[in-house]
C-alpha cells in the first residue's frame, strides 16, 4: 500500500468519524495500519499531509504505539469508526 492509499483511507477515516471520536478514529487508524505505516518507503507525515491532516501525524504515532497493546473488534463498526 503506497503513501496515497494510505492518506485517502486516513482521511475518510477521520472524516466519517462522529464528532468528539476524530482522534479516535486516528488512533483506530495507526493501529489497523501500524505494519504498512512502519514500511522504510511510507513516511507518517507525508500521510498526514496527503489527507490534508498534517497537524495529525502525532495521533496517527501514537495509534501505532498502542498497536501492541490493543487487538481491534467488530464493536468498532457498532459505534460509526468504520475500518475501510
Amino acid at each position: 500500500m503506497d503513501e496515497s492509499e494510505l492518506a485517502e483511507i486516513l482521511r475518510r477515516m477521520h472524516h466519517n468519524a462522529p464528532y468528539g471520536e476524530r482522534s479516535t478514529a486516528v488512533h483506530l487508524f495507526g493501529i489497523r495500519y501500524v505494519a504498512e505505516l512502519s514500511a522504510p518507503h511510507v513516511s507518517i507525515n507525508t500521510v498526514s499531509k496527503l489527507a490534508g491532516l498534517d497537524k495529525w501525524y502525532t495521533e496517527v504515532r501514537k495509534g501505532m504505539r498502542l498497536a501492541k497493546y490493543v487487538e481491534l473488534n467488530s464493536r468498532i463498526a457498532a459505534h460509526g469508526l468504520r475500518l475501510p
